[in-house]
């Protein structure tokens, strides 16, 4: 139905985004994604369209409460971070479990993200991703702690004193600019 109702300027490639060779697709800033996504795979396919800098904006159907986890600002998880670090994350409506056949048992939503430049840093982007996994390997500690565990203490101290960061935080609690400041800290020490 869309190679015969969309116009010819849209070229369509599908694939499954968890092992189609993204750097296969021709060059183009206007690349978008869009897929219904299944639960079980939505942070992997999510993950891999973000880090690949590939896209201009991706668009998803999941499940709601999933969508609502990409828009959060307050205890966030890591895939929300990551949407927020990557794109500006937007919920634009849900769709009740009645529209699909076979019928789930869960409502879902579209969320669509307009992707923010990747840093072209590669080293700088490995840091932030290396920071934010460490960040939420223990949830209730501390964000010194986990810091600690993964870079040491005193790289620790000194990162979240020049990024301005609570040490008594705790990871869910950061936003993607806080992050962002704590491993460009870390890359100095």
């Amino acid at each position: 139905v869309l190679k015969e109702t969309l116009p010819p300027s849209v070229e369509l490639t599908w694939g499954d985004i968890l092992t189609f060779p993204l750097d296969s697709l021709p060059k183009s800033d206007r690349r978008v994604a869009v897929s219904n996504l299944p639960y079980n795979v939505t942070t992997k396919a999510l993950t891999r369209l973000f880090e690949s800098g590939m896209f201009s904006r991706i668009t998803v159907t999941v499940q709601k409460e999933y969508a609502r986890k990409l828009v959060q600002k307050e205890n966030r998880s890591l895939i929300a971070l990551l949407a927020e670090h990557y794109a500006e994350p937007k919920y634009l409506f849900t769709i009740p479990a009645g529209s699909f056949y076979p019928r789930p048992g869960v409502d879902s939503a579209v969320v669509t993200m307009a992707l923010k430049p990747l840093d072209p840093d590669r080293e700088s982007e490995a840091m932030f991703i290396r920071t934010a996994h460490a960040l939420y390997a223990s949830r209730r500690k501390t964000v010194r702690n986990t810091l600690s565990a993964e870079f040491g203490a005193s790289a620790a101290d000194a990162a979240l004193k020049s990024a301005e960061v609570d040490p008594a935080a705790r990871g869910e609690d950061l936003s993607a600019r806080e992050v962002e400041r704590i491993s460009s800290a870390l890359m100095l020490k």
